[in-house]
């Protein structure tokens, strides 16, 4: 495990990488700040799951609010992007990324 300390940013950054295919990162968002993601797209699974704070996330044209106790599945090649729906609002949250190869090889395990 890896953490990250950003006094610039005022979070903690904790993340696991269990292997190329599968990696869980949780982050630790002090108030202070406002933190808005660029919207992104990438080729892997990605779920969040907020236990403290209130986001925004986007993907394509469609919005929801994710607050505690809220998971969010986004498939691969979705534009996507948080943002902060109280200014300075800290949060908590956890971010598990995986492939479709992982998904494969789980499936492969669990026959």
């Amino acid at each position: 495990m890896i953490k990250r300390t950003d006094p610039q940013y005022s979070h903690d950054l904790f993340e696991t990488s269990i292997s190329k295919d599968f990696a869980i990162e949780t982050r630790h968002v002090n108030s202070g700040i406002s933190e808005d993601g660029i919207t992104h797209i990438h080729k892997f699974f990605e779920i969040l799951f907020y236990y403290e704070g209130t986001r925004i996330l986007t993907i394509n044209d469609s919005q929801s609010v994710l607050n505690k106790n809220k998971i969010a599945f986004i498939a691969p090649f979705k534009f996507h992007r948080t943002s902060n729906k109280v200014e300075d609002e800290p949060y908590k949250r956890i971010l598990i990324n995986f492939t479709p190869e992982f998904m494969n090889e789980l499936n492969n395990v669990c026959d």
